[in-house]
């Protein structure tokens, strides 16, 4: 799994999940403004960014699965947990699967309870279009879904990103 860190400071290390179909890109700014005082670490999920393909239909537990492995291969044994949007739904999975190695959850965005039929058609429609027309194409449509003011460019252009 490709991974983004920054490593500075003594507090509790943060891990940033980014939702569908983001990568850790999103959380760029979070990586600027946070890694000078905490240890950030934000990566790319299996089947988004720079990380590997996925091998075939992933759960929330093998995401959780994914993200022990990786704070247990940088030696990081607590973290506090930040998921947005679907990240929120594998922060969740995590703490249910590894609650010893969370020092505290932080949900973005998100619920608690699973899509339902119609929201995994919408994913799946998502992440098809993606994989046809790349992410440049499907992300103008997404950005009103996301913003709440669409007044404000500047948040506009980094959801763009």
């Amino acid at each position: 799994m490709a991974t983004s860190q920054a490593h500075t400071g003594n507090g509790s290390p943060l891990l940033l999940i980014h939702g569908f179909p983001h990568d850790r890109s999103l959380w760029k700014p979070q990586l600027e403004g946070l890694g000078g005082d905490i240890r950030v670490i934000a990566p790319d999920l299996r089947g988004f960014g720079n990380s590997t393909e996925v091998p075939d239909i992933m759960t929330m537990d093998a995401y959780a699965s994914d993200l022990k492995e990786l704070l247990d291969q940088l030696g990081v044994q607590r973290a506090v947990i930040c998921g947005l949007s679907m990240g929120g739904y594998i922060a969740l999975a995590f703490l249910t699967n590894h609650p010893e190695a969370v020092d505290g959850p932080i949900l973005c965005n998100t619920r608690s309870g699973a899509d339902d039929e119609k929201g995994r058609a919408g994913r799946y429609a998502t992440a098809t279009k993606v994989g046809d027309e790349g992410m440049e194409n499907v992300a103008e449509g997404m950005v009103p879904k996301m913003i709440t003011k669409p007044r404000r460019p500047c948040i506009r252009n980094v959801a763009r990103r």
